[in-house]
Order: C-alpha cells, then structure tokens, then sequence
C-alpha cells in the first residue's frame, strides 16, 4: 500500500492511529500522513505524557483526524478533567 495516495488507507478498509507525538514539528510530519486517530498520552508515567496545555496546542493543529486520548491507571475523574 503506497502511502502517498490520500485515498490509500480507506481504499484498502486500513484504520491506523499514530501516539506518542509532542512536538508540532513531528505531528505536522504525521498528519501530512492522514491517520484515522491521533492518540495524545496523558499517561502520568509515560515520557511521552503531555500536559492539557501541550494538548490543547496541538489538538489545534489535527484537522482530519480524530483525537484520542491514551489513560493508564488513572480515575474516571481525571479523564473527565482532561475531556
């Protein structure tokens, strides 16, 4: 599957989410892709954790694709702070 097509991942029933991503350098790079989701990690733990600050800075920048967030051990109330 050629990735330069923007029709190749609904063409082919291929869905993919990319995560993990902090900087607007490399999520431009990314969304120039068109994954289906974008997954921001609000895991405490995880080094690539961002804060609702750094979140909402690049949520702005995700026009064609879904955002979801990445949660690990952490309480319903939390997540709803986040959403």
């Amino acid at each position: 599957m050629s990735m330069d097509s923007k029709d190749s991942k609904s063409s082919q029933g291929i869905k993919w989410k990319v995560c993990g991503l902090k900087s607007l350098v490399n999520m431009e790079l990314v969304l120039e892709l068109q994954p289906d989701w974008v997954g921001l990690n609000f895991v405490p733990s995880s080094p690539r954790k961002v804060t609702l600050e750094e979140a909402k800075a690049l949520k702005t920048e995700i026009k064609h694709s879904q955002v979801v967030g990445i949660f690990a051990k952490q309480s319903l109330e939390e997540i709803k702070a986040i959403h």
